[in-house]
């Protein structure tokens, strides 16, 4: 195995998935494109696995689904969705700054890092864990959702009352492998700058706090 996939997870997801040509596929394709030399792939190696490593299986309370990492070197990103390693309202992608606007804290976050929410219990799950600098969606054919789905799918099996957000039209369609009986699903458009979709009239991180009760995530927390 070529991917240091954190043991909690390895286990979640079971010896046979390893073993299946579809996995190993995938990681024979996004080893070979860290290897290339003629353009960069994001985020760093370093970093792959920095959701499942910051948010152990039997941590998630929350899982937020996206589509793809940053793909520009200037938004910095660290393997969580929507998290950069930049500093400054000046220097947020502006999917983060959506976001914060949404939560009331653009002016007075102090990081554009997404971390603390990890570590409280937010696996922060990109659809596609890599992309191609300068080029969104490049890696939407290697395969990651063999890994990405299966992680949702099981999570949602093994666990209960996950509250699982949903951002954007693709991420939505993952609502079909999730177990709506034993956990609560959000979905809302993708935080995008351009959008004026329902993520600017909802509040997802209310509404999943509501469900939590008094397991309810401290969103603004080391933030600001």
């Amino acid at each position: 195995m070529f991917f240091n996939i954190p043991d909690d997870y390895k286990e979640l997801l079971g010896e046979e998935f390893f073993e299946s040509e579809d996995y190993k596929n995938l990681e024979h394709n996004i080893m070979c494109e860290y290897l290339c030399k003629s353009y960069r792939v994001l985020p760093d190696y370093d970093n792959l696995f920095r959701a499942f490593e910051l948010t152990p299986v039997d941590n998630v309370k929350v899982v937020i689904v996206a589509q793809d990492p940053y793909p520009s070197i200037k938004s910095m990103p660290d393997g969580l969705s929507f998290s950069s390693n930049t500093s400054g309202k000046e220097n947020r992608p502006g999917s983060l700054e959506k976001i914060f606007e949404v939560m009331g804290i653009s002016e007075s976050a102090k990081t554009n890092n997404l971390d603390t929410w990890a570590k409280n219990g937010v696996l922060l799950l990109n659809s596609h864990l890599t992309v191609i600098e300068g080029f969104s969606g490049s890696h939407a054919s290697q395969g990651w959702e063999i890994l990405t789905d299966e992680i949702i799918k099981q999570l949602s099996n093994q666990k209960r009352y996950i509250v699982f957000i949903l951002l954007g039209t693709y991420a939505k369609k993952k609502d079909k492998i999730i177990d709506k009986d034993n956990n609560h699903i959000i979905c809302a458009s993708h935080p995008s700058p351009r959008s004026h979709g329902s993520f600017n009239n909802m509040n997802v991180f209310e509404e999943a706090n509501k469900f939590l009760g008094e397991n309810a995530i401290d969103w603004k927390k080391n933030i600001v």
